[in-house]
């Protein structure tokens, strides 16, 4: 038996491609959705806080290929947007994060399609998740495909059960991994309404600007909500939110789309990304010599990297 430990987006991918693929698998986890970090994130696919970039590249494109097909589907949680990157200054270069978009998905902006304070941008038309009924319906395709999903909580990785382990654990690999390289990044969300037909939200992201103290900005339209955000403070476990940052990112979202400001607040909350340096994808051994794949450390590209990721899983296996 393979267990699969983390019931987020990377362990329900890696679990349900080894199921899949005819492997017996379970999922322990000490949370299950709703209760996840990836139920917290934006889910622009686009890599954020992760590298090394090569092979977040390579996983990325993967995953690209997957929820573009999937958004093709009736009644899919997936959909393609048109996502305006903005640049403070002046780009030299296409940021590394695009190189691998063809034509059909990356263009430079029109000068018409820049707000006030920025110089420069990218439109990339890429996949934007809905993450609860994503993450639910990874559940169910698990479960019909005969998998075991139960939560249980450990001290270590030797104390859970199976033939051969799968950490996919986030931040929980800090302790059980005893990877001291894992670190939260906190990011604050306001989520709003969904915008009216009439009067759309366009899609944007800023890495960071002059004024923004490095903090990205961003709105992802969903047809559930529109996400909007956001803070990346390195090392920061607190996730009470501040009422001052939430303010912040309503005034920051308002300057790019004006009719953000009276969009209706449905819930406000602080997600802790699971960063390290780089993504630790690789298979080793358990003192009592059993194998362990370990898929953890995506920082801010949890569901970008997530088919990607599973499919280097299964050949690790």
């Amino acid at each position: 038996m393979i267990t699969v430990i983390g019931c987020g987006v990377i362990g329900l991918t890696s679990a349900l491609r080894l199921r899949e693929a005819g492997h017996p698998a379970q999922i322990l986890a000490e949370r299950l959705p709703p209760h996840t970090t990836s139920d917290k994130a934006g889910a622009l696919c686009f890599p954020f806080k992760a590298g090394p970039p090569e092979r977040c590249l390579s996983w990325a494109s993967e995953s690209l290929g997957v929820y573009s097909r999937e958004a093709a589907l009736p009644g899919a949680f997936v959909t393609e947007v048109d996502c305006l990157v903005l640049e403070p200054s002046p780009a030299r270069d296409i940021p590394w994060q695009m190189t691998r978009l063809g034509p059909e998905r990356l263009r430079r902006a029109e000068a018409s399609e820049l707000p006030g304070g920025y110089a420069d941008g990218f439109v990339i038309r890429v996949p934007l998740i809905q993450c609860g009924p994503y993450l639910q319906s990874l559940m169910e395709r698990f479960l019909a495909a005969g998998g075991l999903i139960r939560q249980a909580s450990f001290m270590c990785l030797e104390d859970a059960p199976g033939d051969t382990l799968i950490n996919c654990t986030g931040l929980g690999a800090r302790v059980l991994a005893a990877d001291e390289l894992v670190a939260p990044v906190s990011g604050h969300i306001l989520a709003v309404r969904p915008a009216s037909p009439s009067a759309p939200v366009r899609c944007f992201i800023c890495e960071g600007g002059k004024d923004t103290g490095g903090a990205p900005t961003y709105a992802f339209p969903r047809p559930d909500r529109c996400v909007l955000g956001g803070t990346a403070v390195h090392g920061d476990w607190y996730e009470t939110v501040d009422p001052a940052i939430i303010h912040s990112i309503r005034e920051r979202t308002v300057r790019i789309v004006p009719a953000l400001a009276n969009a209706e607040e449905i819930s406000r909350y602080v997600g802790l990304r699971p960063y390290r340096p780089e993504v630790r994808l690789e298979a080793g051994r358990l003192p009592d010599g059993r194998p362990v794949i370990h898929n953890y450390g995506h920082g801010g590209s949890g569901w970008t990297l997530s088919w990607g990721c599973a499919a280097e899983v299964l050949t690790l296996i």
